[in-house]
């Protein structure tokens, strides 16, 4: 009889949630280049993707101490039974996730979702001769499978790593670094995609500008893509240090950027003389408010039902994401029908204007501006446009 046996096991759920495909491949693809590639005799600690879950976020990142990605995908759906935590992605993990799960039509790129459960399974061992419990054996995995359509479509699983306790905390990090005196205001520095190095792969990936800024008395730069995500490295400009009257219209989108950071990174801790509020910036609407005598005609609803536009407008808001494809969802009505809800929003400043059949909105309210917006919302115009439907 050997020494231990098995006597009882028992699987648990850690985390089950649903995000848009092209988020989470964007992300992956973002970090992949930072991603450690040590020696085969050497400490693997930083050869890994991590993954966090941080509420309604999926927080991506990777570093091998010279550069550090950190990437957000937006979690459209969540199980109530998950528990918030973490867990790493092997490099050959991440290749089997981006070959399994592509994107086929890039015009219904907004309709494509994965479904990730990471669950564990912990086993107690007893002694042979006591009965007494030694040990508990742990082993998780991670299970994807598209659930873009009414049915499933291809599934993956994958055998989770040994989590490496040596790896940085990297949205802690990150906030520290933003904490600092210049990186809330002064200059950023915008550079061509074609003079990246690894940020060239995330720039592609996002499909946007890159904008670099230095924060203080350190040499380090930060590249920051939209509001999805953020780099450091070791060492076009964009002032911002004008006032909302007179800073350009770059200089607004990345203010709005860096305050939507500020709700996912992690409180300064008071006290440190480091760190200091997170972003003196705060949102601004793009859109200007029409001055006394402007004749430009007030919001319609275009004919759609009012409550439908505020229930919209309050997911939005709430869930810091424009997709036509989640109103359709979770408003249970057509893809039309939800592209014209989003335009509608557009009028009351909620969301951006359209940058493209597939681009989701830029989210310009914040959940504190809800109740003027519903207000606005119920005070306007019904019946302009072609009645709902």
């Amino acid at each position: 009889m050997t020494a231990t046996e098995i006597a009882s096991g028992r699987s648990i759920t850690l985390l089950d949630v649903t995000v848009p495909t092209a988020q989470l491949r964007a992300a992956l693809i973002a970090c992949r280049p930072h991603v450690d590639k040590p020696p085969a005799d050497s400490s693997q600690k930083l050869a890994r993707t991590r993954v966090w879950a941080a509420g309604d976020q999926l927080l991506v990142g990777a570093t091998d101490r010279q550069t550090v990605a950190l990437a957000a995908v937006h979690v459209t759906d969540s199980s109530p039974d998950s528990d918030a935590g973490q867990f790493d992605l092997a490099p050959i993990d991440v290749k089997k996730i981006l070959a399994v799960f592509q994107i086929t039509n890039a015009k219904l790129a907004d309709d494509y979702f994965v479904r990730l459960v990471w669950r564990a399974a912990i086993s107690t061992t007893t002694t042979a001769v006591t009965g007494e419990p030694a040990a508990d054996a742990v082993a998780t995995w991670l299970h994807l499978t598209d659930v873009s359509g009414l049915l499933s479509g291809d599934e993956l699983e994958l055998t989770g790593m040994t989590t490496s306790d040596d790896f940085p905390d990297i949205p802690a990090q990150i906030a520290r670094w933003c904490a600092l005196p210049t990186c809330a205001g002064a200059d950023a520095f915008g550079v061509p995609e074609l003079v990246l190095d690894r940020f060239r792969v995330a720039a592609k990936a996002y499909e946007q500008a890159v904008t670099i800024s230095a924060p203080s008395d350190i040499h380090l730069m930060l590249w920051q893509i939209g509001d999805h995500f953020l780099g450091a490295a070791t060492a076009g400009r964009i002032d911002l240090t004008g006032s909302e009257e007179t800073a350009t219209d770059s200089a607004l989108a990345l203010r709005r950027a860096r305050d939507r950071w500020q709700h996912r990174l992690p409180t300064p801790i008071p006290g440190d003389p480091d760190m200091v509020t997170v972003w003196n910036a705060t949102a601004v609407d793009l859109d200007e408010t029409p001055e006394d005598g402007d004749d430009t005609p007030e919001p319609s609803l275009d004919g759609l039902d009012q409550e439908l536009v505020i229930a919209a407008a309050r997911l939005v808001v709430e869930s810091q994401f424009g997709s036509a494809s989640m109103l359709q969802r979770k408003l249970r009505i057509g893809y039309a029908k939800a592209g014209r809800v989003l335009d509608v929003l557009a009028r009351f400043r909620v969301v951006g204007s359209s940058q493209g059949a597939t681009v989701t909105r830029l989210v310009l309210a914040r959940p504190a501006d809800l109740p003027e917006i519903t207000a606005e919302i119920t005070d306007s115009h019904p019946d302009a446009g072609a009645p709902d439907a």
